[in-house]
């Protein structure tokens, strides 16, 4: 199943990453959000960062997909897309997040 399901996010969602920041409304936050979409624009996952701390968000319509290709629970579908995440731009730990942000680089 790994196997399949990796597949299709390889073909589905394609190579690259760009991280961009998320809109914050109106009010100014402690936190600073962020978007990760692939080069055809799917939104891979959306994360906050406060400080030094990461939260990781799944994306609702990419977990959707998956679910009502391979019938499998909500959870699981993002189990699988974290973690292909991860294997494919060796993602050790969610402070390797910061290495997408622009401003970040060096």
């Amino acid at each position: 199943m790994k196997d399949r399901i990796y597949k299709f996010l390889d073909e589905y969602v394609g190579g690259g990453v760009h991280c961009t920041p998320r809109p914050t409304g109106l009010f100014r936050t402690w936190s600073e959000y962020y978007d990760l979409r692939s080069e055809n624009g799917t939104l891979i996952l959306w994360f906050m960062v406060r400080l030094d701390s990461v939260k990781v968000f799944k994306s609702d319509e990419l977990c959707g997909k998956i679910e009502g290709y391979f019938s499998i629970d909500p959870n699981e579908s993002w189990k699988y897309v974290r973690d292909w995440f991860g294997d494919r731009y060796n993602m050790k730990k969610l402070s390797d997040l910061f290495k997408f942000i622009p401003v970040y680089d060096s």
